[in-house]
């Protein structure tokens, strides 16, 4: 199992293997899974086993409230619906139609058992699938749909998993009280993250410190994920609902200190914790291997092909075929997603840490104390699928994209001339208000107006003086113009008048300044 010093190591190593993937222009976690499996066969090391217990409970919340932070919360409401298509519509159909071509192709595995591996392969991890899209400069809403589909159809797909081996072990399911379990199951997780989420901002409020609330920050996804476990709900649905009323209200109950703080804190970790588990998921190869021994090689290629290539075909035949349905019976006011967008949000469905950490989790006996059947061989296929789709899809997404001119974004995005414009009219204001109410001496005036200048796109005339009292007073009034220039941002959003990416930038900009004149 991991050790201390084995994390430790294992995060050392991940820094030249992710150099090594942008040296060579591949995605970071093609290059940590095969070193990892490479570390995986190395005479004398032991093996490394990854226990269920610590993925959901110390690794993945952290992951996951991070992409909750910064998912865009208008545009994932402008694309809800075909987010809600794929992370439950898809979910549904892979897991039926994996668990069917399982059982079909290998009749030795029961058709609970099969659908149990549906379950755990419904789930997506587009982590390389972003990284690529970002790097590129995909359409902002194509990076939405598949960063919020995977974080709703990871939720999804572990009840149905849930669900799925409760009727195993216990050899009692109906399908009224699975859809009762499921409801209580995914609507208490979520209710639970928001309550947490209050309760910390509460806590919050009465710190008064950036660091300390930075660290308090950590804490959240930690805390809404064992809170909703104790009371057998979603845990990670209680992650996500608490990082994204987190994301929603930071800008107006963090400082900015706290939020660059508190941002680039979760960033960090979330980036070491997925650099590892990309190893870790490298270094199962081994131990999965040797459970299955008793395999023919060709056997399990086979099974692990024809199941990974049902996963591909199956997502991109749901995506085309419910996007070309969607356009015909498309609301009034809902952008259409094109041809281009849609093939590149069809092949971005890799597997990942989820699956994984879901099919490890799967007991080892039911009732009776007979062994489960078909763990081994769930957990392999499972692993093939992963290395599969995230080798295959991820490396040739790149040339997918470019191959069919999907668009980039535009550096100036639409709406932030406008909201430059907004927030200069409120720097302007203020800084007439400031000096209406303390009207400043000569060199002071002077230093004003350069500072009017500014947001007037003007230069001032004369260079300024030096003056201590007149720097005082233009810093006491740039605070001023930046706490307007905040109120008047948040106004635009609310209204919807400004969209999620311009309003990160600008409140990013803003930030720094604020910080340069504390």
């Amino acid at each position: 199992m991991l050790s201390v010093h084995i994390i430790i190591a294992l995060i050392m190593g991940c820094v030249p293997l992710a150099w090594i993937a942008r040296r060579m222009g591949l995605p970071d976690p093609v290059t940590l899974v095969l070193g990892g499996a490479a570390l995986a066969f190395i005479p004398g090391l032991p093996q490394i086993g990854i226990a269920p217990e610590i993925v959901f409970t110390v690794l993945l919340p952290p992951i996951l409230y991070q992409a909750a932070l910064h998912l865009p919360w208008g545009e994932f409401r402008e694309s809800l619906r075909p987010i809600l298509i794929l992370a439950i519509g898809l979910v549904l159909a892979t897991m039926a139609a994996i668990g069917l071509v399982a059982h079909w192709l290998i009749p030795t595995l029961p058709l609970a058992a099969a659908m149990v591996l549906g379950a755990i392969l419904a789930a997506t991890d587009p982590t390389a699938a972003i990284a690529v899209m970002r790097k590129l400069g995909a359409p902002r809403r194509v990076v939405t749909v598949v960063e919020g589909e995977s974080i709703v159809n990871d939720a999804t797909a572990l009840v149905l998993f849930t669900l799925a081996v409760h009727a195993i072990t216990t050899d009692a399911f109906s399908i009224p009280s699975g859809v009762v379990q499921f409801v209580f199951v995914a609507a208490g997780g979520a209710l639970v993250g928001l309550v947490i989420a209050v309760l910390f901002e509460v806590v919050h409020s009465l710190l008064g410190d950036s660091e300390l609330e930075a660290i308090w920050g950590i804490m959240l996804p930690f805390a809404a994920y064992l809170a909703a476990d104790s009371v057998q709900t979603s845990g990670i649905l209680a992650v996500l609902a608490a990082g994204m009323f987190r994301g929603w209200h930071s800008p107006e109950v963090l400082s900015a200190r706290s939020r660059l703080i508190g941002f680039a804190i979760a960033d960090v970790v979330a980036f070491g914790l997925n650099s590892l588990i990309f190893v870790l998921i490298g270094l199962q190869l081994r131990n999965v291997v040797t459970a299955l021994s008793g395999y023919g090689v060709g056997r399990l290629a086979l099974y692990s092909v024809t199941i990974s290539a049902v996963l591909i075909a199956l997502r991109m035949a749901w995506v085309l075929g419910s996007g070309a349905l969607a356009s015909l019976f498309r609301p009034i006011g809902e952008r259409p997603m094109t041809f281009p967008m849609l093939a590149v949000v069809s092949w971005s469905g890799m597997r990942g840490i989820l699956s994984l950490a879901a099919a490890l989790a799967i007991p080892h006996t039911i009732g009776g104390g007979e062994p489960f059947p078909g763990r081994d061989l769930i957990v392999f296929l499972t692993f093939s699928a992963i290395v599969i789709t995230l080798l295959l899809q991820s490396v040739t997404l790149r040339p997918l994209m470019k191959a069919i001119g999907l668009e980039s974004d535009a550096q100036d995005l639409p709406g932030e001339t406008a909201a430059r414009r907004e927030m200069a009219v409120a720097a302007l204001k203020s800084l007439r208000r400031f000096a209406r109410d303390s009207p400043p001496g000569t060199a002071a005036a002077a230093s004003l107006k350069a500072l009017s200048a500014q947001y007037l796109a003007e230069a001032p005339a004369d260079a300024e003086v030096y003056d201590p009292a007149a720097q005082e007073t233009r810093r006491q009034a740039q605070k001023d113009i930046v706490a307007a220039q905040q109120q008047r941002l948040i106004a635009m959003k609310h209204r919807g008048l400004v969209s999620d990416q311009v309003f990160l930038r600008l409140q990013r900009e803003l930030d720094h300044v604020e910080l340069s004149v504390e």
